[in-house]
């Protein structure tokens, strides 16, 4: 009896268990990333009797979770790329509505401006229209000013998205680690782990990779290791968490005109490599989740437009600045920026320029010697015999600036005429009374182009970052290829040579980087090499070396300062142009819409009525001057806003796909994984009729025992 008592009492037990283990599953079947668990039941040891091995009942070998690996890595994936491009599209959709729109902000502003362009050349002595002008510029502005807003909101946005997402990645991974110390407490005492702690490790997987993608490495000890999933970037290794960091990217822009620094606009994650201790950045290591997205977002569409903007902004601003030096404005003084790109005080050539009247009678001329120290615009009109002296006006409001100047002392060199740090001076020539001549000064072209470099604060040198300049490609300029060289484009060979510079320009910014010997540089978004020439002018001192690519030149002045092997530096010539842009003039007079005379000399306008140069300017809205001249200022904007367009798209369609591929894993997990109450009934009917029944096996066995006790 003894035997058939131990048969029922080990059934009873076996399906009491399974009986609790399907009444877990019912109570979890709405418990997120619960895993059904199963009850292994296998015979007894069977017992060797009189007649031979007789069974001895059954009892459980083990709880199973009904789980599959490889399931649930998809559905991981699934997942971590569900919420990249879910947090991608919140970023993209901004930018495109900011930049993908052709018929909107800086493109419908700088189209208003080429036809503000054309009225002036319609009717060019009117200062209506001349005015006109000058408020589609100042639109234009303000259009690229509203750009730096959403830009700057941008850049905050995923620098907050960042440390956010750090810090929840942080925290799942030191719960991680208590789960692992708890498994590996387990397996020390050889015991099957509980399933619940399983389901609860599972989670906490999935939840890392809601913020960035994960790959897991299984211990013999039963711990988990965790990396990204390119193996590079560790959070959990040895049971101990790595923490994520976010600070602030180590480009930094010092301003020596104001002595202060201006911190980098981008964020970046670091992370504290196990042994060596290094701190490395490894934002671009991940791919996927909340923090890919945003990663993928900035480094795929933003930095990209920020670029291709660039391009045609200042683009745009340098080409219309050089086509405005090539005329003159309504005083007769040859035309200055339009726009400025860096905001630095423009800086005035080393001599001033003078020329007659186109309707003198005399044959008197000119001249102006000397280094301007300020900026003027004067006219001198003789006076005639027998006073035989000048009147001095200002060339713009007419202001006497003095009278009764006499021939003698004009002729002998008036000294630093009117503090401007020049000497006026008449030449060979006898003048006609009524003769006139202007004077003024010019700028310099290049000084308002100017950019200096973000040095990486974690160099080992100590140049400043100040001490690097990257402007346009001096080389073919009659003034020479100098750092210190100066150009006015009045020469129209220089202008032509501008062009041929902007045509070299590329929408990217640049990594520099000094191995010790040699520089060389790389696509600061792709990484992609760039090929630079590298040398040290004649003329410049040997500590400034040169690099030139792509239309523009880098100057490296090490006079204060030393490069140490490993230092690098970046350039963002187009971007910090946007960053930058301004209107320069202000004045409706300043416009230089008058053609030169160039049968007389390119220092001579034409008539006041003349609009050679406003219909040339107005012509820049077609020319091919970008890309290798396969693309105007409009193909340039429509370029970077057709692949701000085609981003946002792409990353919408990759959202639906992975939606619906999530679900679609989701249901086939649930459907091997979940638990079914229909399943669970049938299996809690089942082991309920099995339990009932090693419980009459159980009353049988007492009733033959006592029918053996009643004999005795």
């Amino acid at each position: 009896m003894a035997d058939l008592l131990f048969t029922a009492t080990a059934g009873l037990r076996t399906f009491q268990q399974a009986l609790n283990v399907t009444g877990h599953n019912v109570a979890n079947v709405n418990t997120e990333g619960y895993t059904r668990q199963r009850t292994e039941i296998v015979a007894g040891t069977p017992q060797l009797m009189g007649g031979g091995y007789v069974g001895s009942g059954a009892r459980t070998a083990s709880i199973e979770r009904v789980y599959q690996d490889y399931m649930s890595a998809q559905l991981n994936e699934s997942y971590t790329y569900q919420n990249k491009y879910k947090t991608a599209d919140v970023y993209s959709t901004q930018l495109n509505a900011s930049l993908g729109n052709p018929e909107t902000g800086v493109f419908s502003t700088t189209q208003n401006m080429y036809e503000a362009w054309n009225t002036v050349a319609n009717d060019p002595a009117t200062n209506s229209s001349s005015r006109f002008l000058l408020e589609a510029n100042s639109a234009l502005q303000q259009q690229v000013q509203t750009y730096r807003n959403t830009r700057s909101d941008l850049h905050g946005q995923v620098n907050g998205q960042l440390v956010s997402t750090a810090t929840q990645i942080n925290q799942y991974a030191q719960e991680l680690v208590k789960v692992n110390i708890d498994l590996g407490s387990v397996a020390a005492r050889s015991e099957l782990p509980p399933n619940d702690l399983l389901d609860h490790r599972d989670g906490l997987i999935k939840s890392l990779n809601q913020y960035m993608d994960v790959k897991v490495f299984q211990n013999p000890n039963g711990t988990v290791d965790v990396y990204s999933s390119d193996g590079k970037v560790p959070l959990i290794t040895d049971n101990r968490a790595i923490p994520l960091q976010v600070t602030y990217n180590p480009m930094e822009k010092f301003d020596p005109a104001t002595g202060s620094v201006t911190q980098s606009d981008k964020q970046e994650v670091w992370v504290q490599q196990p042994g060596t201790g290094q701190q490395i950045i490894v934002t671009n290591n991940i791919k996927g989740g909340e923090l890919g997205g945003a990663v993928s977002f900035r480094k795929d569409q933003f930095m990209r437009a920020e670029d291709e903007l660039g391009l045609s902004v200042v683009g745009m601003s340098i080409a219309m600045n050089a086509q405005h030096r090539q005329g003159f404005d309504k005083a007769g003084v040859r035309g200055s920026d339009l726009f400025s790109l860096n905001d630095k005080s423009s800086a005035l050539m080393s001599a001033a320029n003078s020329y007659g009247g186109s309707d003198n009678t005399g044959s008197e001329t000119l001249s102006v010697t000397g280094t301007p120290s300020s900026a003027f615009a004067y006219k001198l009109t003789y006076n005639g015999l027998p006073a035989d002296t000048y009147d001095i006006v200002d060339s713009y409001s007419n202001e006497s600036i003095q009278t009764g100047v006499t021939a003698a002392s004009l002729s002998a060199g008036l000294a630093n005429f009117n503090g401007t740090g020049v000497t006026l001076q008449t030449g060979a020539g006898t003048p006609a009374k009524g003769d006139t001549f202007v004077t003024y000064t010019t700028t310099d072209f290049f000084a308002q182009l100017e950019q200096v470099a973000y040095k990486d604060n974690r160099n080992s040198g100590t140049i400043a970052n100040s001490a690097i300049t990257i402007n346009l490609d001096k080389t073919g300029l009659s003034t020479g290829k100098l750092k210190s060289d100066k150009n006015d484009m009045s020469n129209p060979a220089d202008f032509a040579q501008v062009q041929n510079q902007l045509s070299k320009l590329q929408p990217r910014s640049y990594v520099l980087s000094y191995d010790g010997s040699n520089y060389s540089v790389t696509d600061a978004r792709t990484g992609v090499s760039v090929s630079a020439a590298q040398s040290i002018d004649a003329g410049n001192p040997a500590t400034l070396s040169t690099l030139r690519f792509e239309g523009l030149q880098v100057d490296i002045d090490t006079s204060a300062g030393t490069v140490k092997a490993g230092d690098k530096f970046e350039l963002r010539f187009l971007n910090d142009g946007v960053v930058s842009f301004g209107q320069e003039i202000t004045n409706p007079d300043a416009v230089a819409y008058r053609g030169a005379d160039t049968t007389a000399g390119t220092n001579r306008p034409l008539a006041v009525g003349n609009n050679v140069n406003a219909a040339n300017l107005a012509s820049m809205q077609d020319k091919r001057l970008f890309l290798n001249k396969t693309e105007s200022t409009q193909g340039t904007y429509s370029l970077m806003a057709g692949n701000v367009g085609s981003y946002h798209q792409s990353n919408v369609t990759s959202m639906t796909t992975q939606d619906a591929l999530y679900s679609q894993l989701s249901q086939a997990k649930d459907a091997v994984s979940g638990v079914n109450l229909d399943e669970e009934a049938a299996d809690m009917m089942r082991f309920q009729q099995a339990y009932q029944a090693a419980a009459k096996i159980m009353q049988a066995s007492q009733t033959m025992f006592d029918a053996i006790m009643g004999v005795m």
